[in-house]
């Protein structure tokens, strides 16, 4: 049984879905939502009526809801998960903020949309968890305009403040108890090569979300169990927003997800 087939893959993320509660006004993905935001705002700039394809709908069934602001500023937003269950919350989260988004069922390998269609594209967090990134990689520059621009994310192999994560990450995944599936982290150099290997030009780099991968997961945890314990979390998530948004240099290198603008 090949675990990476499209199949296998809907029935992990369907149990993934439905065993994890929604985390959208935990402090930290309110941080998170807002570093989603200053990207979108430096590297796309203007997005009233463009075209806009997300990849995987866990943010707006779970997590930052990003998606959803970009349609209310104006964004023509599209988006495809591989799991129904995931696409069934975010739609039903959709009518709830009173936006319009086109989401479809589909594979990032298999991106099911045309040649040539967005302008934009922003994924972040979702070609690492299975081995045909390159793939994926091929199929977001396939879906893009010509000069097109897109962000996308993985999850960085040696953060500053987060090593814990990459580490702790080796160990779950050893004995098949990470939550998420199998996850590839990468070097900053290694995936701009990836990226221009796979035709794309790479703009700039960054990352988001400098802080402890530790301090992410008490915080959720609390949100999910004893919200009003969150107060705890709060005054660390300050520092290290401060830190991210103040000192180019920790953002550039820090951050657990390194981030890439890249061009068709």
């Amino acid at each position: 049984m090949n675990k990476f087939s499209k199949e296998e893959l809907e029935k992990f993320w369907n149990k993934e879905v439905k065993a994890e509660k929604p985390f959208f006004d935990a402090p930290s993905t309110l941080y998170y939502r807002r570093r989603e935001i200053d990207l979108f705002k430096k590297w796309f700039g203007e997005l009233y009526e463009k075209k806009l394809l997300k990849t995987d709908c866990w943010n707006e069934s779970r997590n930052t809801r990003i998606l959803f602001w970009a349609a209310r500023i104006g964004a023509r937003c599209s988006c495809f998960d591989i799991s129904e269950s995931n696409l069934k919350d975010a739609k039903r989260n959709m009518k709830d903020e009173g936006v319009e988004i086109d989401f479809r069922f589909g594979d990032v390998r298999d991106i099911p949309y045309p040649d040539n269609s967005f302008d934009y594209f922003y994924s972040m967090g979702t070609i690492e968890h299975n081995p045909q990134f390159e793939q994926s990689i091929r199929e977001l520059r396939r879906v893009l305009k010509p000069n097109g621009i897109g962000i996308i994310g993985v999850p960085r192999k040696f953060p500053v403040f987060s090593l814990e994560r990459y580490y702790v990450f080796k160990l779950l995944n050893h004995f098949n108890r990470f939550p998420y599936g199998e996850e590839i982290h990468f070097s900053q150099g290694d995936f701009e090569e990836i990226l221009t290997r796979n035709g794309f030009t790479v703009l700039e780099s960054s990352s988001i979300m400098l802080l402890p991968f530790s301090l992410r997961a008490i915080d959720v945890t609390l949100y999910k169990h004893f919200p009003h314990w969150c107060i705890i979390t709060r005054p660390f998530l300050r520092f290290f927003e401060f830190l991210e948004r103040h000192s180019s240099l920790l953002r550039d290198k820090g951050g657990y997800l390194l981030a890439m603008r890249v061009m068709k």
